[in-house]
């Protein structure tokens, strides 16, 4: 069992725990207090825990690259 400990965006993190509930990830997260960082972004903390076997960097990935709709360019 591996624990993260993330601050991340609100609208990431929202994002995150959808997805973690729809597709039925063996994933525990747990949400912080939403703040400001310094550059004025919306934030919060989020401690997650997962299998080690489960490929929550991935999964992480794909939900920054669909909330910021961020796709890779093609030639």
């Amino acid at each position: 069992m591996k624990t993260e400990k993330l601050s991340l965006d609100t609208r990431v993190a929202n994002a995150l725990v959808a997805r973690i509930t729809e597709e039925r990830w063996p994933v525990h997260a747990q949400l912080g207090i939403p703040f400001r960082s310094e550059n004025d972004n919306h934030m919060v903390d989020i401690t997650v825990e997962y299998e080690d076997d489960f490929p929550f960097g991935g999964k992480l990935d794909e939900t920054i690259n669909r909330v910021f709709n961020l796709t890779p360019e093609e030639p």
